[in-house]
């Protein structure tokens, strides 16, 4: 199944354990949401593993953007593959894109599809200095 909007990206036939934020808005495993792959609760932030050795960050970008709630991707090489952590808005939006996008194939995959999970905990922010946030405008 191809993603939408995207000529060279292949989508693989299962989706595993997509798992949201409860009623109460808080991430966690219950009886009623499950672990997601990899064992970790439910979290807006998510681990990308089984990159192609020349995945970049544009080409991961291109296909997660299109996910509501995207807000940031950052890649990095681990034992000299490329692995990323992106963050969502909300558990329901990375909740989302892990359903869709487990065992995806980029242009670039050379291993099989992606394999996603739940990060073990939320994506933090590099903070801004005092005085470029006194500069900010809003």
């Amino acid at each position: 199944m191809k993603i939408p909007g995207s000529s060279d990206i292949v989508q693989s036939g299962g989706a595993m354990g997509a798992s949201l934020a409860g009623e109460d808005g808080k991430y966690g495993a219950t009886k009623e949401q499950p672990r997601g792959p990899g064992g970790n609760p439910p979290c807006p932030t998510l681990f990308v593993a089984n990159l192609g050795p020349t995945c970049t960050e544009d080409e991961l970008r291109e296909v997660l953007s299109r996910f509501r709630g995207f807000k940031m991707l950052k890649m990095q090489t681990k034992g000299g593959m490329p692995v990323a952590f992106v963050d969502f808005e909300d558990g329901k939006s990375s909740g989302e894109a892990l359903k869709q996008l487990q065992g995806t194939w980029l242009p670039s995959s050379d291993r099989g599809g992606l394999h996603l999970e739940y990060a073990k905990s939320r994506m933090r922010y590099p903070r801004q200095d005092k005085e470029s946030a006194e500069n900010t405008i809003f």
